[in-house]
């Protein structure tokens, strides 16, 4: 039976800037859960991770932290195979999210900089809302008064849901922690639900995971 469409909810955003959420357009992910239900097989499976970009190491400090992530719950069945390249994936969306908005990058940097690529993995609705709330999902309003960044926490735990021995639906509950230095000195701490579906490729390109919504909050650590 086809889910009930259910109207956007409205993005919402308490003053001072802390807690922003949106869920974008919901029409075209139930679209799309119905699509990956239906298919026969193969869909995310069309196409391989891409190629990381390399960049040059650090000359000093620590390494930078990798993300601790776990799979915390799956409704409905799920194979384990499909359960670990489902986490790799998803993991990788997030990831490129932190990396690219928070911790990549030499500061102090205009915040174009930042926000260039920070959503890549997002949906185009979303997208758009997340570059409205830059303060909380990216350092783009701090880059110019920051010399570094240090992620001191990355933890991720998915929560996921299955239709017919595929997953269609994510949460990534995602808590990562900052040490800012420069004119900026504190500690932050973003904790994040983001929510996820597989959007199949069109024209050619491969499909994957993308970022329709979000429910992000900001404060110090």
């Amino acid at each position: 039976m086809r889910p009930p469409e259910r109207p956007i909810r409205p993005l919402r955003t308490q003053r001072p800037l802390r807690v922003a959420r949106v869920v974008a357009a919901v029409t075209s992910v139930l679209a799309a859960v119905v699509l990956l239900a239906g298919c026969s097989g193969g869909a995310e499976e069309s196409g391989g991770p891409e190629t990381p970009a390399t960049s040059a190491p650090a000359e000093t400090g620590p390494p930078p932290l990798t993300t601790r992530a776990e799979l915390a719950s799956v409704v409905g069945r799920l194979p384990a195979a499909d359960r670990d390249r489902l986490q790799e994936r998803v993991v990788a969306v997030v990831d490129d999210w932190i990396d690219a908005a928070f911790t990549e990058g030499e500061y102090p940097r205009a915040a174009d900089e930042v926000l260039d690529g920070a959503f890549a993995g997002f949906t185009p609705v979303a997208r758009e809302r997340a570059l409205r709330d830059r303060a909380l999902m990216s350092n783009a309003d701090l880059a110019d008064r920051l010399d570094g960044v240090r992620a001191t926490r990355r933890q991720v735990r998915l929560d996921v849901l299955a239709v017919r021995g595929r997953a269609v639906g994510v949460t990534a509950r995602t808590v990562l922690e900052l040490q800012l230095s420069g004119q900026v000195q504190r500690r932050d701490r973003v904790s994040a639900d983001l929510f996820l579906t597989y959007v199949p490729g069109a024209d050619g390109a491969s499909g994957g995971w993308r970022v329709f919504g979000y429910d992000v909050a900001r404060g110090r650590a």
